[in-house]
């Protein structure tokens, strides 16, 4: 059998569905007095589907081990990560516990968002691992599949947040509450102002029209990233690339980019190739 994990809050569980099989336990319920379990309940989720909802005391981490070739072992072990908790209610977001003898200000933290390879980097502003730890907080709650606690080359501390779907970040103290940071993951809609996506056409090994050594592809990339660059200058409008470099997503990933982040616009950029030396002009197809 495979077993499939996820981590929910409110209060902290974690739910294991296993596939193409039928429970004989029923809708056994049973406390359980372990370091970090303290209840198991079981059903029949689907038709196809077994669940086994574990009750946590508190967030820990887990582990799938095969055993022999028709059984699993699920282990639930200390987690390599401390001074943080996920939570998956009314507000998903990440929770890191505040050291006074090292303090972290929202403003020094950096960010990346790299949406085309489904992370988000958040860098702290130096070595934090003794204070977060290390390692990997797994999750798979469908807005996220994990969080990496690493450090960089430089001795920052990274926390890379890999999507399962593009997300907004924003990080935030609450004054009322000032033993915690908090990173809040949230729809770009609930952020930007205006959406847009830039689609540079073709790509990869679609290289589009060509002639006299030319490539519709690097003309399209070309111009899509000083479009990019022209409308990084305005802070109310947030930018998404289908592609920024010399691959071929498929026409239904560009959609589902556009889809996922709810855009305003799409801009479809191409170039067409004609036998005449005299033709020019634009074409817009609204």
């Amino acid at each position: 059998p495979d077993a499939e994990i996820s981590r929910l809050s409110f209060p902290n569980r974690l739910v294991v569905d296993l596939p193409y099989t039928i429970n004989q336990l029923h809708g056994l319920e049973q406390q359980i007095e372990g370091k970090y379990i303290q209840g198991i309940r079981t059903s029949q989720f689907t038709d196809t589907t077994t669940r086994i909802v574990l009750d946590l005391k508190e967030q820990g981490d887990y582990e799938i081990q095969k055993q022999g070739q028709n059984g699993i072992v699920i282990k639930i072990t200390p987690p390599s990560y401390k001074n943080m908790e996920y939570e998956h209610g009314g507000i998903v977001q990440l929770k890191l516990k505040k050291d006074p003898n090292k303090p972290l200000i929202s403003g020094q933290i950096l960010t990346d968002d790299q949406y085309i390879h489904n992370k988000y980097i958040v860098r702290l502003p130096g070595d934090y691992t003794e204070i977060y730890g290390y390692g990997t907080m797994k999750i798979n709650d469908g807005i996220l599949d994990s969080i990496q606690i690493e450090k960089n080359a430089v001795g920052q501390t990274e926390l890379i947040f890999n999507q399962k779907k593009i997300s907004a970040y924003t990080i935030t103290e609450d004054t009322e509450d000032e033993e915690y940071l908090y990173i809040n993951i949230v729809s770009p809609r609930d952020v930007y102002k205006q959406i847009v996506v830039i689609d540079a056409g073709h790509g990869g090994s679609d290289p589009g029209a060509g002639a006299n050594g030319i490539r519709e592809k690097d003309i399209n990339l070309d111009i899509s990233l000083r479009l990019w660059q022209h409308l990084l200058q305005n802070p109310s409008i947030k930018v998404y690339m289908t592609r920024t470099t010399d691959i071929y997503p498929t026409l239904q990933e560009r959609v589902q980019l556009a889809e996922d982040v709810g855009a305003d616009l799409f801009i479809s950029i191409h170039n067409n190739a004609a036998g005449s030396a005299n033709a020019k002009g634009t074409e817009v197809l609204y």
